[in-house]
């Protein structure tokens, strides 16, 4: 997971804010530009770039949270027929491992998004100033990512093992 978020978290990111200064070198926004205009275009770009990253807090807790994935391996092993054993559950653990998947690659691709907003921002005009600020908000982003590593690695040996079970009126209410 690590040298995935290397690659394909840390890498954009730090190749958008060197295509970002380099935008900006050769694409310098007008002098004579509207404070009020820019000031708005940077909040709008904020304000949606913003709203990425709390999809993605969203994203990920509802596709990692651990009792959602050992309620759907529980299920997946015959839970609602019987109490499958530690060994039936540990066979479904690809059910984790495709949940934790699925988050890191959209939380990736969640990352990318913020990091060229802030190309996107000094090209169409926007100081590199907030197109920096922007980049700092991918490099928060990043830090969020990097944060759930170890959450991740918890729940797919739990679930390797065979001890990822979701509480018990989780698995009553699936009975029913």
């Amino acid at each position: 997971m690590l040298r995935t978020w290397f690659g394909w978290g840390l890498g954009p990111l730090a190749a958008s804010a060197m295509l970002m200064f380099a935008v900006s070198a050769v694409w310098a926004s007008p002098l004579n530009a509207d404070k009020h205009i820019v000031e708005r275009g940077f909040q709008a770009v904020l304000a949606i770039c913003a709203g990425l990253f709390l999809t993605g807090f969203w994203l990920d807790g509802k596709w990692t949270h651990s009792e959602r994935i050992a309620t759907r391996i529980w299920l997946a092993a015959g839970g609602e027929s019987f109490t499958p054993s530690r060994s039936q559950l540990a066979a479904q653990a690809d059910i984790a491992f495709k949940s934790i998947a699925s988050s890191t690659t959209a939380l990736t691709v969640i990352g990318g998004a913020i990091a060229v907003a802030a190309v996107i921002s000094v090209w169409a005009g926007l100081g590199v100033g907030q197109g920096a600020q922007l980049v700092l908000l991918g490099l928060a982003y990043q830090v969020f990512v990097l944060s759930r590593h170890p959450y991740y690695e918890e729940v797919l040996q739990a679930a390797a093992r065979g001890e990822l079970v979701a509480a018990e009126e989780d698995n009553n209410h699936h009975r029913k």
